[in-house]
């Protein structure tokens, strides 16, 4: 057999380690960079980048209420901003977004009040622990921007807002009992006592909503009639409902009131400007139906909600009708079909006395 050169058992090697050599530096693997959005509901989103080389700048990323601060990684030195001309990938990585809150001025008007703060700085979706104010002879009833309760919620408001200081001259949460109305649907036992809130006081009176949806009727004779001077739970609330409800000396103390419509009553429904100026929160914002009004026919939804006395619990709330039939969402019902009814009425002060819980 034919002796190789002896050149040839010692180029193997070399010509292994070329090989070697061409593979590792012409080879480039591919990565994953994966763009994290830095908080929660955020979508991911990845790139495909080959090995030494730089990861293209991504799309501009918003976020409300917030300001981005450029993408952050995480290496064994702790967190640094990722620079996209010199950083290189040689692994799999992920790029987080990092955020700098956007905060808003809130100015506060104590309203005749004393308050140690003027001014209070929020961001969206922050939520808000306002100042509580201090008023000789009022009760304190929450900071209002506009027609919306401020304080103890999220912060919703995209700029500078003007917060004021409601106060009202009663206890939060006060409540008097006149009048009986059958209510747990056991005729057997009589007619309960009417529980009612106290939502306003003027000129030695007190204003009263009903604490529950009593009843279950309709607005108007004609379908989608929104008509209070006409209207069939006009004629019932001063009717029906005033005769049975309450006793000869319990209708003393109740005030004729002459409502914008042109009309005075004894009793009637809020309006939506009733809602927008009296204080109403928690428990006076949901209808809770009685047992004899879901009886007669009442729909109710049963929903988990914090009331005003930071209690949490599930209850089964119901629409209810405003006068003229307007609408708020989740609590108060459109006219042209059957629906709740929630009286409210004024009544002199003298009655209060000895009365109120």
């Amino acid at each position: 057999m034919k002796k190789l050169p002896w050149w040839v058992p010692y180029s193997i090697p070399v010509v292994l380690f070329a090989v070697i050599m061409i593979f590792i530096f012409t080879d480039t693997p591919e990565y994953t960079v994966k763009f994290s959005p830095g908080y929660d509901g955020g979508r991911d989103k990845t790139e495909t980048v080959e090995r030494k080389d730089t990861v293209p700048v991504p799309d501009e990323i918003y976020r409300p209420g917030h300001i981005f601060a450029g993408w952050w990684y995480k290496d064994e030195d702790g967190w640094r901003l990722w620079d996209f001309e010199n950083d290189k990938v040689y692994e799999d990585i992920t790029l987080t977004a990092r955020w700098e809150r956007v905060t808003y001025p809130i100015h506060l008007n104590a309203n005749g009040g004393e308050c140690d703060m003027t001014e209070y700085k929020a961001s969206i979706n922050e939520i808000l622990d306002l100042p509580v104010p201090k008023r000789e002879g009022y009760t304190f009833a929450g900071w209002f921007i506009g027609e919306f309760a401020a304080d103890n919620g999220l912060f919703v408001f995209p700029g500078e807002c003007f917060a004021k200081a409601k106060w009202v001259t009663y206890p939060l949460g006060m409540t008097v009992k006149i009048g009986h109305f059958e209510q747990d649907n056991d005729p057997q036992n009589g007619p309960e006592e009417i529980e009612w809130y106290v939502v306003d006081y003027k000129d030695g009176k007190y204003f009263l909503l009903s604490k529950y949806v009593l009843t279950y009727r309709q607005y108007g004779e004609i379908l989608y009639d929104r008509t209070w001077e006409t209207s069939l739970m006009r004629e019932y609330l001063n009717g029906e409902f005033y005769d049975t409800a309450f006793t000869e000396q319990e209708k003393q103390f109740i005030t004729p009131t002459a409502l914008p419509e042109g009309v005075t009553d004894r009793v009637f429904l809020l309006s939506k400007q009733d809602v927008k100026e009296v204080v109403i929160d928690g428990f006076l914002i949901m209808g809770i139906a009685t047992d004899y009004a879901v009886d007669q026919g009442l729909e109710v939804y049963n929903i988990f909600f914090n009331p005003m006395h930071k209690d949490r619990g599930t209850y089964d709330i119901a629409w209810y009708y405003l006068r003229g039939a307007s609408t708020l969402p989740g609590a108060f019902s459109n006219v042209g079909r059957k629906d709740g009814v929630r009286p409210a009425m004024w009544i002199d002060e003298s009655y209060v006395n000895g009365n109120q819980e």
